[in-house]
């Protein structure tokens, strides 16, 4: 009886992505520059943050996507379609 190489018995291990983003990764993750998301966060078009520590801001991975697909509306509109008001 024969092994099959190491190779082809390895399971290929699941991507693991964050639940929280910072700027960074939230802009990769809409695919805008880092410098458009403080944009928007400074004109109250960007969802509030889930939380921060220490002033370091992080949003929701799931909120982000479903807020782009929405067509990225203001936050008091994305607030109200998300039955924060």
């Amino acid at each position: 009886m024969s092994k099959a190489p190491a190779k082809e018995r390895a399971r290929p291990r699941p991507e693991i992505k964050p639940a929280f983003l910072g700027p960074d990764d939230a802009a990769a993750l809409l695919g805008i520059s880092r410098t458009r998301v403080y944009e928007l966060i400074a004109s109250d078009r960007f969802p509030a943050p889930a939380f921060a520590v220490r002033k370091r801001k992080r949003w929701d991975r799931q909120e982000l996507l479903e807020w782009g697909r929405a067509g990225a509306p203001s936050r008091d509109r994305w607030d109200i379609i998300r039955g924060r008001q």
